[in-house]
């Protein structure tokens, strides 16, 4: 696989570019034309249209109380997920191929789910309200998360399981093509 240098210095080799094309595709097709690049005042409660658009995982990290954070698909797992105007989403989540490749372990398979989403601004929670997706169970459910937008991130958080951890995702806006 060949590596190529991208402008801020990083590698980024073919195997990621596909992976990372492949995800990005789909979302974009899942959603297309509907993302906007709105800024969120710290004064203000967020509305719909500070989410619309498509956002890149930045993090995703699992913490169980008294024990140290784990990374459920690797420390640098891929992601998009997607806000349209329509009430409509879409998200993606998968291991970095290139980070499993290293470990020699086999990879947690990826997961996919899309349907609808709407806000409770007062207690900062959106609810994806899943129509499809790669865990059949949540198909017909909805998952509630709280939200939190800090220098332009957006941190979705899971509500405590029964062992008291939680999931939170970071995720950072991706400019809207031009």
């Amino acid at each position: 696989m060949a590596d190529t240098t991208q402008a801020d210095g990083t590698l980024f080799n073919s195997a990621r570019r596909t992976v990372v094309t492949c995800l990005a595709g789909f979302c974009l097709t899942a959603c297309a034309g509907l993302a906007s690049n709105s800024s969120i005042a710290a004064s203000t409660a967020p509305q719909a249209a500070d989410f619309i658009g498509t956002w890149r995982l930045v993090s995703w990290t699992a913490q169980t109380p008294g024990q140290a954070a784990t990374y459920p698909m690797g420390a640098d797992a891929l992601g998009f997920i997607i806000y349209a105007a329509d009430g409509s989403m879409s998200a993606h989540l998968a291991p970095n191929p290139e980070g499993a490749a290293a470990g020699g372990a086999e990879p947690p398979r990826a997961i996919a789910y899309s349907g609808g989403y709407d806000l409770t601004p007062d207690t900062r929670q959106v609810h994806h309200r899943v129509r499809i997706a790669t865990i059949p169970q949540w198909i017909g459910t909805t998952l509630t998360r709280s939200y939190d937008f800090d220098n332009g991130r957006l941190t979705l958080s899971t509500p405590p399981a029964s062992t008291g951890s939680t999931n939170a995702l970071v995720w950072e806006r991706l400019p809207v093509p031009r």
